[in-house]
């Protein structure tokens, strides 16, 4: 008699932790789900602006040197803020092992969502991340960790082993999750118009 090897255990996907950067996305991520909202505000530095173009650099770009207004001398924006590596990986890591779990895990520029974060009693501190699990429903309420970026993988698991388990302390929410959603922030417009 044949015995066939046991199945292979499937490795789990990998999951992500999705970056909302609107209102709109807000609403969708957070007030229109089952389960509770994870959001991990994460302290982006400031993106350098580009050095100034010299003047012997524009030499030939404009026709006519008195008509520069419409001259766009920044590169275009390339997109969404980028989470550190580091961030990532660990946001990877605890939104695949939470996969399960009725928890959507999602991420915040704390430095253009301060609003947003300074309702929620999560700004975090510069090096450091705040997850905020957010509990919709007739009665909106928050329990707030701060980590530093370092320990995110370990001290997130933590804070969500106790918000699965409920053990965690909630605080509630006196904003309407609507006012909540309106101050999360919009992208930023180009400063070329494109």
């Amino acid at each position: 008699a044949e015995t066939k090897p046991p199945p292979s255990p499937s490795p789990r996907k990998p999951r992500t932790a999705k970056h909302i950067d609107s209102p709109a996305a807000f609403e969708k991520r957070c007030i229109g789900a089952r389960g509770v909202c994870v959001l991990a505000f994460v302290g982006l530095a400031p993106v350098p602006a580009p050095p100034a173009p010299s003047p012997q650099a524009l030499d030939g770009l404009v026709e006519d040197e008195g008509a520069d207004e419409g001259l766009c001398t920044s590169p275009p924006p390339d997109g969404a803020p980028t989470l550190p590596p580091a961030v990532a990986e660990s946001l990877t890591t605890l939104a695949t092992h939470f996969a399960r779990d009725p928890l959507r895990l999602s991420w915040l520029d704390a430095t253009t969502n301060v609003a947003a974060a300074v309702v929620l009693d999560a700004l975090p501190a510069p090096g450091e991340v705040a997850l905020v699990a957010l509990k919709t429903g007739k009665r909106p309420r928050y329990a707030v960790a701060r980590m530093p970026e370092a320990e995110l993988a370990s001290a997130g698991r933590a804070f969500l082993d106790g918000v699965v388990g409920g053990s965690a302390a909630y605080t509630r929410l006196d904003d309407s999750l609507a006012e909540l959603a309106a101050l999360v922030a919009k992208p930023a417009p180009s400063e070329c118009g494109a």
